[in-house]
């Protein structure tokens, strides 16, 4: 146990070390990981740029300021207010928070955001989401009886790798993280050690799908199961063993999905809410890979990338779909050292089938006419053809470690350095001959320098790794050679992922500024439009100012239909059905809301770092009674009235028949019929007070979502969607109080089934801990 500790220490510590060369500003200069210099672009964050700043350091990453440090921003929120984080009321009129996964709430690290502040907690979790790559490669690689060489060589190729580092600001590399220790354990049930096998599996793939990614814990499980699927393949002469091994698996699997029913459970339900993602990037043809994509294999910058805004690869999507191809040129070469293993029966069994499983995660990245069959299967469906990419990496890995693994332990001669021939070969004549076919392409774009240094530095690199294969050659000392190779494969991937990775100072990660300080001064709820004043949606919601539009992994299809399919029209009519009380506005640009047209219609209010700021006079109030209901047989119906010039959303509701409780009256009434007030405002509990003259409809311009139930007077009362994305509740006259709360059965359910497998799970252990002591 002290020699097993000793080793596993030492491989902390060398990771360890590794990501403070990965990560300077952090380690070095006390900065926190964060690309939110980008905001400094825009207003109102261009007056508070700081004076060394010059451009973003990373335009790839919209998605960290206008996602994820939300998502953390907005559930640390909810926390301190001692509320589960189960709705953001802050975006696109209400939706889910808990249920879109990348929240990631119930993963263990994101503990480390109970006890440091955010932007600190954030640069902590993805740091140790890269270190756990490492550790569980490790464990892996030695777990599949390589020794501490070839493990430390694996372990560093994971958690340095492209594929972890240019996505480590999202939750990819969460995933990624339990990756190994899932292939771990599909092995050992493979070999007939079903417990510890079965063990690894369940608890791997439970923290895979709390890690925040789905799609990534999809395609490398399901990579994970083509290889399993292969392996016991190879055992059908053994019945018995077989069916051991495949009703261990499909226990392992239930198990952790019952663990992560929490989570599962509303994220189901918020896929079947959402729009696809076809909707969701309007049309854009999804990323997949390309031959000129292959080109990453060994120059990962060839196209360029983004942060040293030197990208040139026309067609292709950016340059971290490039990028994350890249293993370093150490792995490349030692996989060709592995060879198929010509003895152990095990030993070609493990190799083809990763071998199959890589091939068939390939052939789904690739966009394939052949294979769209499969775009019409769940979760196929919703699951971008490039995260298919991940298990090969991977798998890419264990190859060059098992290369190194048999370099190291096999007598080395002249002629054991044949490998090289095709490892050095095949990637001259795919970059001479892609580089031949660019070359009008580079000389047009300005490129030619920069990618003449980036086939230099590859051709540096290569030499360096050669010149380790030959000493090593001659070296007999293993620990020597492997620590050379390890250090050349450090070098190459840290050059390659070089400034892929921002940081900057604490004090500039979302900074106060005038404008968002005077906004926090509105009464709740109020509902600003801030993307007509060129702010990136989402941005504002860690400030707590509410937006009409917002920024999301999922949409909810009520609300997002709504607003994409009035788009303009809305100024027509429908417009004050949004309840957007105030419009932001630059000067230097034409209005994005009809302020020339009809200047009647908005009260110029200030201005604050070079944004005005109007009232909307129109907007409709956020609760309200309508004492007219029309009710029609279709959304497009509906969309249609609303968008004609004749429609008077201030005395009429519209609904659709399906969606009407039984027992709702007709109602005709033109005039209004009372008042409504928001007596109490939260994220999961709205609270009114209404005065009906009538028998009245309250309509509250929040997002009509299931889970949310309503109580009139402390009795229930039925919700349905009007205007097909609001909330409505029928009322008779007289005074009233309405309260609306949002508890869904999708998170209770799951809560309970977690809660409980859990310590089912407890008290399993238990009682084998007390058979093995006895």
């Amino acid at each position: 146990m002290k020699r097993h500790a000793r080793e596993f220490a030492i491989q902390g510590l060398l990771l360890l070390a590794l990501l403070a060369l990965a990560f300077p500003g952090f380690f070095l200069r006390g900065e926190v990981l964060s690309p939110a210099d980008i905001l400094f672009q825009s207003k109102p964050w261009s007056n508070y740029v700081p004076e060394d700043w010059q451009a973003p350091s990373n335009r790839l990453m919209p998605d960290i300021v206008a996602a994820f440090y939300p998502y953390y921003a907005l559930t640390q929120m909810e926390f301190d207010e001692g509320n589960w984080p189960l709705w953001n009321r802050y975006e696109l009129a209400g939706m889910p928070l808990i249920a879109n996964a990348q929240t990631a709430i119930f993963y263990p690290p994101r503990l480390l955001h109970a006890v440091f502040d955010l932007s600190t907690a954030i640069s902590l979790y993805i740091l140790l989401k890269l270190w756990l790559c490492g550790i569980t490669a490790y464990i892996c690689a030695r777990g599949l009886r390589m020794g501490t060489h070839a493990a430390r060589f694996a372990s560093v190729a994971w958690m340095l790798c492209s594929y972890n580092m240019v996505w480590a600001y999202w939750s990819l590399p969460d995933v990624s993280a339990w990756l190994p220790l899932l292939f771990l354990g599909t092995e050992r049930v493979a070999e007939g050690r079903w417990r510890v096998g079965g063990a690894l599996v369940a608890v791997s793939g439970m923290l895979m799908l709390f890690a925040g990614h789905p799609e990534t814990a999809f395609t490398m499980a399901f990579g994970v199961g083509v290889y399993f699927l292969l392996r016991v393949a190879g055992l059908a002469s053994d019945r018995q063993r077989v069916a051991k091994a495949l009703g261990t698996m499909a226990c392992a699997w239930v198990v952790a999905l019952l663990v992560a029913s929490v989570q599962v459970l509303p994220l189901v339900e918020y896929i079947r809410q959402s729009l696809t993602y076809t909707v969701r990037h309007g049309g854009i043809s999804e990323p997949t890979i390309l031959a000129s994509t292959l080109s990453a294999l060994w120059i990962p910058r060839y196209y360029g990338t983004f942060p040293e805004s030197t990208y040139w690869g026309a067609g292709l999507l950016n340059s971290n779909i490039i990028m994350m191809f890249y293993t370093g040129l150490p792995v490349w070469a030692m996989a060709w050292f592995g060879g198929l293993p010509l003895r152990a029966t095990e030993g070609r069994a493990h190799f083809w089938a990763l071998v199959g499983a890589t091939l068939a995660c390939m052939l789904l990245a690739i966009d394939i006419d052949e294979l769209r069959f499969f775009d019409a299967i769940p979760p196929f469906s919703s699951t971008l053809k490039i995260y298919f990419v991940g298990f090969p990496v991977f798998a890419a890995i264990l190859f060059g470690a098992r290369g190194v693994e048999r370099w190291l332990t096999s007598p080395r001669s002249v002629r054991g350095l044949m490998p090289l021939v095709p490892a050095l070969a095949i990637p001259l004549v795919f970059i001479l001959a892609l580089m031949s076919f660019d070359a009008p392409v580079i000389e047009m774009s300005g490129h030619v320098d920069y990618v003449n240094r980036q086939i230099v530095i590859a051709i540096l690199l290569a030499v360096m790794m050669l010149a380790v294969v030959v000493v090593g050659n001659l070296e007999r000392r293993a620990g020597l050679v492997a620590a050379l190779l390890v250090a050349a494969l450090s070098v190459d991937l840290l050059i390659a992922n070089l400034g892929m990775n921002p940081a900057m100072r604490k004090q500039d990660v979302f900074p106060d500024t005038a404008l968002t300080k005077y906004l926090q001064e509105f009464p709740v709820p109020t509902r600003f439009g801030i993307g007509e004043g060129g702010v990136v949606s989402g941005t504002f919601s860690p400030y707590g100012i509410e937006e009409w539009l917002g920024y999301d992994g999922l949409y909810p299809a009520r609300i997002k239909t709504f607003q994409t399919k009035l788009a303009t029209d809305v100024w027509i009519a429908a417009e004050p059905l949004y309840s957007n009380e105030y419009y932001l506005h630059d000067r230097g640009y034409p209005p994005l809301f009809p302020l020339d047209e009809h200047p009647e219609w908005f009260e110029y209010m200030t201005e604050r770092d070079g944004l005005a700021v109007y009232r909307n006079l129109r907007a409709l109030p956020r609760a309200r009674l309508v004492g007219r209901l029309e009710l029609l047989d279709s959304t497009e119906k509906m969309l249609e009235i609303m968008r004609s010039e004749s429609f008077t959303p201030d005395s009429v509701a519209l609904a659709l028949q399906a969606d009407l409780p039984e027992g709702i009256p007709a109602l005709s009434e033109d005039a209004p019929q009372g008042d409504a007030r928001i007596s109490a405002y939260s994220s999961t509990r709205v609270v009114l007070d209404v005065q009906a003259n009538g028998d009245s409809l309250l309509v509250l311009a929040d997002a009509y979502y299931p889970g949310w139930k309503a109580t009139i007077d402390g009795k229930p009362a039925n919700i349905f969607p009007v205007y097909h994305a609001f909330r409505g509740v029928f009322l008779e006259g007289g005074p009233h109080r309405v309260e609306f709360t949002y508890h869904p059965a999708s998170f209770r359910i799951g809560l309970v089934v977690s809660s409980l497998t859990l310590v089912a799970m407890l008290v399993f252990a238990l009682v084998l801990l007390r058979r093995r002591i006895r």
